[in-house]
């Protein structure tokens, strides 16, 4: 015999309430025994939103061109992805860092890792024709690691830390 499934379609307003507030399946079981007297597991209540199709707790982020030229402003000015959330979380716009990920590679095409070797190889001829270009006015030299990496995210140019060091000592 099945084992008896609990009625909670009474309490689903609640629930849904709940979970679209950003609770979790724990803290839902957690209320409905505290403010109902109703026992019930995390997993029920996990299977029970799932079979009324009850929207997700974050929605998906349409970003218009002010956000997206904010972002790509952020990221070549050289701020990390963790320190551009920051700052727009504190301007007003939520964001996690999954979505700013998915709007920096989706929406702006900029991948900060590649991961095969031909896009590699691209990316370092890319860098390395620019620093060609730097080289013979002097400027090279001027750059740090720190700055000469800043300074190639401000042209487009996006690669690890340690990639145009390398690069500008093979060049040079």
């Amino acid at each position: 015999m099945p084992p008896l499934q609990r009625d909670l379609e009474p309490y689903r307003g609640f629930i849904e309430r709940l979970y679209t507030d950003g609770a979790n399946y724990d803290n839902i079981a957690h209320a409905l025994s505290r403010e109902h007297d109703i026992t019930v597991s995390a997993k029920t209540i996990q299977r029970r939103i799932k079979d009324w199709d009850v929207p997700g707790q974050r929605t998906a982020i349409e970003p218009d061109e002010t956000l997206l030229a904010f972002i790509e402003c952020l990221l070549r000015d050289g701020h990390r992805p963790k320190r551009c959330v920051e700052i727009l979380n504190s301007n007003g716009v939520s964001m996690t860092q999954r979505q700013f990920r998915t709007i920096r590679t989706d929406f702006l095409g900029i991948r900060l890792r590649v991961d095969s070797q031909q896009h590699r190889e691209d990316q370092a001829r890319e860098i390395a024709r620019h620093i060609e270009e730097l080289e013979p006015q002097g400027m090279i030299q001027k750059y740090g690691r720190e700055f000469l990496y800043t300074h190639l995210r401000q042209r487009g140019l996006f690669s690890s830390r340690w990639a145009p060091c390398s690069i500008s000592r093979a060049t040079v």
